[in-house]
């Protein structure tokens, strides 16, 4: 995060040690999900993603626009990809139930797969096992919607959408949102099926809802579109 913020940003670029700065407001933000809240925290920080955000940065210490990601050239951003990516809790906190959480493990969450641009935990994955059929999506949907974001919930501040899919299906939504299926596609035509307000589209078309595109780090232009709370979907 400290790199991309110098790299992207020239005022702290000239002075390195803004970045810490930016830093520890990021930082604010996050750990005060346990008072205001994940939603708010997470609208929060959408504005960081955006560039809306100012810090008294510039010429006679005039606010300019503090950019984490690069929305007109991606390339300047760094994509990470884990896998098992371990998150640790403070056990007073702690309201996972004894089936999900591994007695050797202590107060930890463990996420499949975790998408980080710049540092930042952007998307977040659950997949299930293919090979049997009783498994589905649903369950790690489950994990993440009622389960990971009450534990851990300061690592979905950042958090663009997250998905899950047990290898047959892919669904998809953003934070504190029910498990839907306002929309389906099938996979192996193409074909988009639309109820409600979400239409998702095959190709390189952008998801929308009520005709306001969902941006996401995976589309071109790299944008984060307008807050929106997207029920799960495929």
């Amino acid at each position: 995060m400290r790199e991309a913020l110098i790299r992207l940003n020239p005022e702290i670029a000239a002075q390195p040690d803004r970045a810490d700065e930016v830093i520890y407001n990021l930082r604010a933000c996050l750990l005060s999900v346990q008072v205001d809240g994940l939603v708010r925290v997470n609208e929060n920080f959408m504005g960081w993603l955006r560039g809306e955000k100012t810090m008294p940065f510039g010429r006679n210490c005039e606010h300019v626009s503090v950019r984490l990601v690069d929305a007109v050239q991606p390339s300047r951003n760094q994509l990470t990809v884990t896998h098992q990516w371990t998150y640790g809790v403070d056990s007073a906190f702690s309201r996972l139930s004894q089936e999900t959480r591994r007695q050797d493990a202590g107060a930890t969450v463990r996420f499949d797969v975790v998408f980080l641009i710049n540092g930042l935990p952007l998307v977040i994955g659950e997949a299930k096992t293919p090979t049997r059929s009783a498994v589905t999506w649903f369950e790690g949907a489950y994990q993440i919607n009622q389960l990971y974001e009450k534990e851990a919930a300061a690592m979905f501040g950042p958090n663009v959408f997250s998905f899950a899919t047990e290898g047959r299906c892919y669904r998809y939504g953003s934070i504190r949102m029910p498990i839907d299926t306002t929309a389906t596609r099938s996979y192996s035509t193409g074909l988009t099926r639309t109820s409600g307000s979400i239409t998702e589209t095959d190709g390189e078309d952008v998801p929308e809802i009520g005709g306001t595109p969902l941006y996401s780090p995976f589309h071109s232009p790299f944008q984060i579109g307008p807050v929106k709370r997207l029920p799960w979907s495929r």
